[in-house]
């Protein structure tokens, strides 16, 4: 099992890589906030939250469902 540290890297990463990818316009814009929220914590600018959790898991388990 992924860790929440590790889903945010792997987000993170992500969104900064390919958020202007035509190809995950999609993906980019259903996940509007999981996205920048998993780049915002794997920054260390925030803290997630119980709440914030649950966006960034949603959007990882599409992100494995994309694949």
């Amino acid at each position: 099992m992924t860790n929440i540290e590790a889903k945010c890297r792997i987000l993170g990463k992500l969104w900064m890589d390919y958020r202007e990818d035509p190809d995950f316009v999609d993906f980019i814009e259903y996940n509007d906030m999981g996205l920048p929220m998993a780049y915002l914590v794997d920054s260390e600018l925030v803290k997630i939250t119980k709440k914030g959790e649950i966006f960034v898991e949603e959007t990882f388990e599409l992100f494995l469902h994309s694949l």
